[in-house]
């Protein structure tokens, strides 16, 4: 499909490759427990968005001091 051609795209396109893929796939835990009605996988979706926006945040601070 689409997806994974975009996801290789991307990853040549860009340093953030990890952050992007991981929010991505964290959007797409959530969506798929929003389908099942997984409050477990809604949850861990959110959870892999906010861990890995923290960890570029606090972590990595890009373009901080």
């Amino acid at each position: 499909m689409l997806a994974p051609a975009m996801i290789l795209v991307a990853a040549q396109a860009s340093h953030l490759t990890l952050f992007e893929i991981a929010l991505v796939i964290g959007l797409l835990i959530g969506i798929f427990g929003h389908i099942i009605k997984s409050r477990a996988l809604i949850i861990t979706g959110i959870l892999l968005i906010g861990a890995v926006s923290a960890y570029f945040s606090f972590v990595l601070q890009p373009g901080g001091h």
